[in-house]
């Protein structure tokens, strides 16, 4: 088989049809001379020959040709020749427009053909994604295969189907499916198709007949725009989010569709008009239809073609929408347009198996896009019904094609291997003690040394016996059965978490594996599993880590805890019905009971007592607003509220909604007075009842402005942010994984940058989940984005998510990266550390200015859209890239504070002028300095400098020049940062610690093509680090060893060759200068 690139399938799917058109053979066959079929330009059908004793292949290339052949007439090519010892004779005959048969028989001279083996022949490149199906059930292909026959059997049909169509075989052979083998286009299978008795090892005659079909796209299509103007109801460009009026998806100015150019598109042949003015698409929510009649020019029409998109997209195989086609002989066709198949998400678009992104652009935060969908047609349409189903639907345009349209791909796929890019690693887990990567002496032991960790006045963490002490909390997420170790493995993990500077730890997903799994409820403990967390948090308190955990995560309920309203549906279905079922809520009460009042025989104390246990979560990512209809939640729970909600506008009293008044806000403010009463139950219920005396947070995740009213009556506002988190366009936590794969630092630092309105201003502020997640190639900038404006925000508290997600991941790290866990992951921790110093020591200085949005709760009646709706404006949040910004409700002021309110035109002219010029710097040239100065982001180049006394970083490629520190040559993107080790300033430190962080990966773990977006495979070991360099120049007072640190913090034998001329010291950084790989430098004066 061979492979052409994307220019030669244009070429070939253009030609053929006018050189073969003639012949009637099927547009996609080209019949070669010595007779292999070349099938749609991409596969090559040949008969091949093994034979010992070299076992050589030889194929119809050897053909000879006797003379007066090949003969081509009308619908039919004939061969006769010799091949290897036979006399060929082939006959290919044209059956229909898409279909021919094949047959070909062999037949040796005076003495039998020796001949192992004797076959037609297919490759199947396994990049492509190509599947078989042999009768009717699928074969499995696996890259773990090496040369071997994963199917053999007698067969009657075969169909090989990859991204442009299928190829169906037919007839009565024996099929075999064998691989996987490589050659110079890469991997592959093959299909070997051959008589269905077996063969002696010597052939006399040997004879082969087949029906082949085929159904491929086309580049030729012609097509026809369809008119859906009479049903459009939205604009493209919304000026006011929420407002309830659109258009497009009703999200604003940044989040809408306006780069769209109206007029006519071709989208590879399929012409479809954009409207403009303020009905220019259809959009649909669910319930919600349009109908309108439709006239064909044409009555050649085989696909109806949508241009379309979808919000709040459901996951595959649920619908986005319905598709009703009325035909002109009176019948009708109803076709669901399911998500991850026909469509997908307007933002961060990839393309499903029925919808390719045939428009892109972008919005602020992201790349945007419009999919082309066809539609197979059983007759002439004259109608159209379109209705929405889960999410929203919009529509941009339609058209009728007289085929199923070819659209390009993408090159190969992007697969890691090692050679001159990556380097194969092996961490084992471990920081070597006393190396310049321990930083367990930072640490403060026990924890509760000076009694509880409070709130104070300013809004910040400090100890109730040591009010001037202020503490920063850094640490990781336990998940699952990681929580449940044995006590050589609970040792292991914390001497692993202090020598990486952590002071904190998060008791995560924890409930379902404390549980005794037998049991009718899930509240029965099993005791075993509750002593081995009462010795992981004894051991942790004891080593000065303090906890703290979530009351409710994902705990699964069953019959015997007696909730009416429990009809197991979600698997968090506890996030609703808490809110709206008593029986829930004392479920919730008793567990908190059961797990806080049990004595720890280790401290001798209970939770509720223990100071180490700081705070508790009521019930993790629960906000109603987004909750109540969540696919993950009880169904019961959300159509009770629908109810209660229906009689709630009926009440005397409640608002009506007009110009100032939405029924979507009123709906917010009805879910939002059900949470509150729910929070101030639980509040009271922990206090009162259990006497707990550790802070109380809820609400830990999402950012609009409409929980600010709930989050400024908590202890402390927690939320939760992850850059490039997976999305699941098929099953959830299964391939095909998609991702962003942009940097943060390109979109004005929009992890943290999301965050930073949340914190009310006077309550301490954590984020006990972040990641930047594997396998984003930007996410050695986490350090840089995450911790330094973090610290510029004067945060409290980070946790990365997660440490690992089980008992395995805890027992042995020689395991493949996945999305989350840096158990195994030595550039997330070489990243903690850089986070540390940056955060947890201070090296970045907190802003002094403070802008807070003014939270007013008639701001929410006038918000429209659905309950999600409601987020602050990217104007305000980019504030956060200057100074310190948050929320403050309207009654609220802080000393330092100044209140504004975005909501408001020209709001903007009662900021600082500094904030402003900050701001008007940013929009005209992508760069903004902190109000420190310490900060500076470039988004256009991609980078971001830190530069304190103790702390310079930077993130990018090409130069950087800080203070003390210049970068240069760095020839992929990374992170070099040179901190301190011993408190004092860079150039009077006896001590640094140079890390450089470069994209770390598994061993063939591949994507679609080298956008690095739609992940197949995770791979195998080993990992394979990115091999990255740069020139750094220092300067220093004095000349300085520059020594090379292993994986695990060991200084190698010998130090780099440097030089020292003029106060400046240079040297080449590498991250494969050492046979295992290196991500840091110790650098001490030469002259001790």
């Amino acid at each position: 088989m061979r492979l052409f690139d994307k220019c030669k399938l244009l070429l070939a799917g253009m030609a053929l049809p006018a050189v073969i058109g003639a012949a009637d053979f099927p547009a996609f066959l080209y019949v070669k001379d010595r007779g292999s079929l070349m099938i749609d330009t991409r596969y090559e059908f040949t008969v091949s020959r093994f034979a010992p004793p070299d076992w050589k292949p030889s194929d119809q290339r050897k053909v000879r040709i006797a003379p007066g052949f090949p003969r081509r007439q009308a619908g039919t090519f004939e061969l006769e020749g010799k091949f290897d010892g036979f006399r060929l004779r082939e006959t290919v005959t044209g059956t229909g427009r898409d279909s021919f048969s094949w047959s070909m028989q062999l037949q040796a001279g005076e003495k039998p053909v020796p001949c192992q083996l004797l076959f037609g022949a297919l490759n199947l490149p396994y990049e492509s994604g190509v599947t078989v199906a042999v009768d009717g059930k699928p074969v499995a292909m696996s890259d773990q295969v090496r040369k071997k026959n994963v199917f053999d059997a007698p067969a009657e049909q075969v169909a090989v189907t990859d991204r442009f169509g299928t190829l169906t075989i037919r007839g009565k052979f024996r099929a075999v499916v064998a691989g996987n083998f490589v050659n110079a286009n890469g991997n592959y299978y093959q299909l070997r198709l051959m008589p269905a008795e077996k063969m002696p090892d010597s052939i006399r005659d040997w004879k082969l007949e087949l029906e082949f079909e085929g159904d491929f796209s086309r580049f030729d299509v012609k097509s026809e725009p369809v008119d859906l103007s009479g049903v459009f109801n939205r604009a493209f460009h919304d000026e006011v989010a929420g407002d309830g009026k659109g258009g497009w998806t009703d999200q604003g100015p940044e989040m809408d569709l306006r780069s769209l150019r109206n007029g006519m598109h071709d989208f590879n042949n399929i012409r479809i008009k954009v409207e403009a003015g303020d009905k220019a698409c259809l959009v649909l929510r669910e319930g919600e239809t349009a109908q309108l009649p439709v006239t064909p020019k044409t009555a050649e029409s085989s696909h109806l073609y949508l241009l379309h998109a979808s919000a709040w997209t459901p996951m595959f195989p649920q619908p986005v929408g319905t598709l009703e086609i009325g035909y002109a002989d009176g019948s009708r066709e109803k076709l669901p347009v399911v998500a991850g198949r026909d469509c997908g998400n307007w933002y961060q678009p990839v393309n499903f198996s029925n919808a390719f992104v045939a428009w892109q652009g972008k919005v602020p935060s992201a790349a945007v896009g419009l999919y082309l969908s066809g539609f197979p047609l059983k007759g002439t349409p004259r109608m159209l019904k379109f209705t929405g189903a889960k999410g929203v639907w919009m529509i941009a345009g339609a058209a009728l094609a007289d085929g199923r349209a070819r659209f390009p791909v993408k090159g190969q796929a992007f697969v890691v291997e090692a050679g001159p890019r990556w380097l194969p690693i092996r961490f084992d887990g471990k920081t070597a003690a006393n190396s310049p990567l321990d930083f367990s002496g930072f640490r403060d032991m026990p924890a509760g040394k000076y009694g509880r960790i409070v709130a104070n006045r300013e809004g910040h963490l400090v100890f109730e016996n040591a009010p001037e002490k202020r503490i920063r909390l850094f640490g990781p997420n336990l998940v699952g059965t990681a929580n449940y170790l044995d006590h050589k493995t609970a040792e292991d993990f914390i001497e692993k978490a202090e020598r990486l500077g952590y002071n904190t730890i998060r008791f995560h997903h924890f409930e379902n594996d404390l549980l005794d799994r037998k049991a009718q409820d899930s509240l029965t403990i099993d005791p075993v599993k509750l002593d081995q967390l009462h010795y992981l948090f004894a051991r942790l308190k004891e080593r000065g880590f303090y906890l703290c955990i979530d009351l409710y995560a994902s705990r699964r309920l069953k019959a015997g805890d007696n909730i009416p309203e429990f009809d197991n549906t979600g698997e968090f279905s506890m996030k609703n019905l808490v809110c709206i079922s008593p029986a829930a809520l004392e479920n919730w009460k008793e567990f908190a009971r059961r797990v806080l009042t049990a004595k720890n025989p280790y401290t001798g104390m209970t939770m509720a007592e223990d100071p180490a246990l700081y705070a508790l979560n009521l019930v993790n990512e629960n906000t109603l607003i987004t909750e109540w209809d969540s696919v993950r939640t009880s169904r019961a729970a959300a159509e009770i509220i629908r109810k209660r909600f229906r009689e709630y506008l009926k009440q005397p009293g409640t608002p009506q909604p007009d110009d100032n008044v939405r029924e979507n806000g009123l709906f917010i403010e009805f879910l939002q007075q059900l949470q509150a009463d729910c929070i101030a139950e639980q509040m009271r219920f922990l206090r009162n009842e259990l006497k707990l005396k550790a802070l109380i947070t809820d609400l830990n995740h999402q950012h609009q402005f409409t929980l600010a009213g709930l989050r400024s009556k908590l202890d402390l506002v927690d939320n939760h942010q992850y850059w490039d988190h997976p999305s699941f366009p098929m099953k959830r936590w299964n391939y095909p994984f998609c991702f962003r794969n942009q940097s943060a630092i390109s979109l004005e630092a929009a992890s943290p940058r999301l965050l930073m309105p949340t914190r009310i201003f006077g309550k301490p502020f954590t984020v006990t989940e972040f990641n930047f997640c594997v396998p984003n190639t930007y996410r050695v900038e986490c350090p840089t984005v995450f911790g330094g404006y973090a610290a510029l925000q004067d945060w409290d508290g980070l946790y990365r998510f997660a440490w690992s997600h089980g008992k395995p991941g805890m027992r042995n790290v020689n395991r493949v990266l996945s999305q989350f866990d840096i158990v195994n992951n030595i550039q997330a921790q070489m990243a903690e550390r850089i986070m540390y110093l940056l955060f947890v020591r201070g090296d970045v200085r907190p802003a002094e200015s403070a802008v807070a949005f003014s939270f007013k709760p008639e701001q929410i009646r006038r918000v429209g859209g659905n309950s999600r709706a409601g987020a602050y404006p990217d104007a305000f949040s980019r504030l956060g890239l200057w100074g310190r910004i948050g929320t403050l409700p309207e009654k609220t002021d802080r000393a330092g504070v100044l209140k504004v309110d975005p909501l408001e035109n020209g709001w903007e002219r009662s900021l600082p002028q500094p904030a402003r010029d900050a701001l008007e710097t940013l929009g005209k040239t992508g760069i903004v300095s902190s109000s420190t100065g310490e900060l500076t982001l470039d988004k256009k180049r991609n980078q971001l400098r830190i530069v304190t006394p103790r702390s310079e970083v930077v993130t990018g490629t090409g130069d950087a020049a800080c203070k003390v520190m210049r970068v240069s040559k760095m020839n992929c993107y990374q992170t070099v940062a040179l901190q301190s080790l011993d408190e004092r300033p860079l150039t009077e430190s006896g001590k640094l610690l140079l890390s450089h962080l470069t994209d770390l990966s598994n061993d063939q773990l591949q994507f679609d093509d080298d956008s690095r977006r739609v992940l197949r495979s995770w791979g195998k070991l080993p990992q394979m680090l990115e091999k990255g360099s740069a020139e750094v120049q220092l300067s220093l007072p004095q000349e300085m060893r520059v020594t090379p640190l292993q994986l695990n913090g060991t200084p190698a034998d010998r130090p780099l060759e440097t030089s020292y001329r003029d106060g400046v010291l240079s040297f080449r950084i590498a991250t494969d200068l050492l046979p295992g790989g290196n991500l840091g430098y110790v650098l001490t004066p030469v002259n001790q």
